[in-house]
């Protein structure tokens, strides 16, 4: 039984960190292809389109948000360890465990809540493209719950949280 546990969260980490890769480097790809639009349009037509300022916008946020997961899973987000150095080892079990806590709480929260917000603004149009500012939004909930999701698996794989190899960067 626990052989075929731990292979479907490690393929369960695999295809959501792949996911999010994929996703965010999709989202680049327009992103640019967009912006290049944009610049094509003001420099060579002497015009420029309304929406593509806000889509870029949404292009960046979603990238954030879904690449998250993935950034998590290589242990290259940010964090702030310098007091864990010098807490003795019986109060830094206490501290991971109001932090892993913390962190699951809060992202639960704010995947809900940024659910809830979104599916409340179909009805309102964007200003630039004129689709219902649900659809932009909704990424919000999406990218939160991917790093929500990608977290616990990780934490329940107990891989460890090491320090990261571009230190000082």
């Amino acid at each position: 039984l626990f052989p075929y546990t731990t292979l479907f969260r490690s393929k369960a980490i695999n295809g959501l960190g792949n996911a999010s890769n994929v996703t965010a480097g999709i989202l680049f790809i327009l992103n640019v292809v967009n912006v290049g639009s944009a610049v094509f349009a003001r420099y060579v037509l002497r015009s420029s389109f309304i929406w593509t300022a806000e889509l870029s916008q949404f292009f960046m946020v979603s990238m954030v948000l879904i690449g998250a997961a993935v950034t998590l899973k290589e242990n290259e987000h940010m964090k702030i360890d310098l007091l864990l150095k010098y807490i003795p080892p019986q109060i830094n079990k206490v501290v991971t465990i109001i932090r892993i806590s913390t962190i699951i709480i809060i992202s639960l929260w704010m995947t809900v809540i940024s659910f809830k917000y979104a599916n409340s603004l179909w009805m309102m149009r964007t200003i630039g493209l004129h689709i219902p500012k649900a659809i932009p939004l909704f990424t919000v909930p999406i990218g939160i719950g991917m790093f929500l999701i990608m977290y616990i698996l990780l934490r329940i794989a107990k891989k460890p949280e090491t320090r990261s190899t571009h230190e000082g960067v």
